[in-house]
């Protein structure tokens, strides 16, 4: 956060800490998953999802679509199992699954 959001908290009458130096935003990625986090990139929005009162609740990946991009980016037939358990994996944050 920098100093500018941090006056304009601080109007709102909210204390703030301002960080002392950037985040980087930068990830690295292994070559061996670069292909998976492409297709996974490319399905964010495939969602499949259900409405509960007034939340929207996504319960995984539409499988068909998926399949339609993997096959547009003529992705492995392994890159599947990769999605599986990044779908999992961001499930579990989701839900506030440990």
């Amino acid at each position: 956060m920098d100093q500018e959001l941090a006056d304009q908290f601080a109007a709102m009458g909210v204390d703030v800490a301002v960080a002392d130096a950037p985040v980087s935003e930068e990830v690295e990625v292994m070559p061996a998953n670069w292909n998976s986090l492409c297709v996974w990139l490319a399905c964010q929005n495939q969602w499949r999802t259900v409405v509960r009162g007034t939340a929207i609740v996504l319960l995984g990946l539409d499988m068909p679509a998926v399949d339609v991009v993997m096959r547009r980016l003529k992705a492995a037939d392994e890159v599947i199992e990769d999605l599986l358990v990044m779908e999992t994996a961001a499930l579990n944050v989701l839900h506030g699954a440990n």
